[in-house]
């Protein structure tokens, strides 16, 4: 109470209209709050349903009016299918996340979303390029896509000072591993270990043969950082990050 008394202490958002649907027995439950996001929630397809019959669009009397002020839709984790029609002249929308369970968006979608520029998917790139996107969905295309997953130094090479041999360590995001290939033997092994923000070792493997890889999980972090070690010293040779993104 006395928070809310506070002058400058901002006030959480409020559910301002919402409710649930079944669509081939399955339930979706959807809401909106005061600052313009509309969420979408349930395990699988939303339907494909025709123009202005999705409860977030019509509702007739009472509902009509969130096709004006929605301004951010989230599709949370569980959805596969954005149907058709879905989003369809939504203009005041700005931007959508849509979870890697998703693996297909209907036909006219997005079409419409004249205000849409930025779509955050929480996949890897490689996940996005086959999803199945139907036609009609310019405005989703057109914007500007953030992975979840992305690399920020996607390849490093270290050389050993002694030999001179040279070893390319490479992002690999269809696998979300690190590669390795290069100069590897078993008298000059490689340790590949995985740390998170906090400095606690995840995970550690011998790297002792080229084109190994090391998957890296990211789930329920925002950052792992990766060292490679000679076996000769515990000082990292080369060094790199990968980010998760979830702003």
């Amino acid at each position: 109470m006395l928070l809310a008394l506070l002058p400058g202490t901002a006030s959480a958002a409020e559910t301002v209209d919402g409710g649930s649907y079944i669509v081939s027995g399955i339930r979706i439950t959807w809401s909106l709050d005061s600052n313009g996001v509309l969420t979408i929630d349930g395990e699988g397809s939303i339907g494909n349903l025709i123009y202005d019959t999705y409860p977030w669009q019509n509702n007739m009397s009472k509902n009509y009016y969130l096709k004006g002020t929605v301004k951010k839709a989230v599709f949370l984790n569980g959805i596969t299918n954005i149907g058709d029609n879905a989003l369809r002249d939504i203009k005041s929308l700005t931007s959508v996340t849509i979870p890697a369970s998703v693996t297909r968006i209907g036909k006219n979608a997005f079409a419409g979303c004249t205000g849409l520029t930025r779509a955050e998917y929480d996949g890897t790139e490689a996940q996005w390029k086959n999803m199945k996107i139907d036609a009609s969905n310019k405005p989703l295309l057109s914007a500007d896509i953030q992975f979840s997953v992305q690399p920020v130094n996607p390849q490093s090479t270290m050389t050993d000072p002694n030999t001179g041999e040279s070893l390319t360590l490479d992002w690999d995001a269809e696998n979300s591993a690190v590669s390795f290939s290069g100069g590897i033997s078993s008298d000059a092994p490689v340790f590949a270990a995985v740390f998170d923000e906090n400095e606690k070792m995840l995970s550690v493997v011998r790297v002792i043969e080229p084109e190994t890889l090391c998957p890296v999980d990211l789930t329920g972090r925002n950052t792992a950082r990766l060292f490679w070690l000679s076996a000769e010293t515990s000082a990292p040779k080369a060094e790199a990050a990968i980010l998760k993104d979830e702003t």
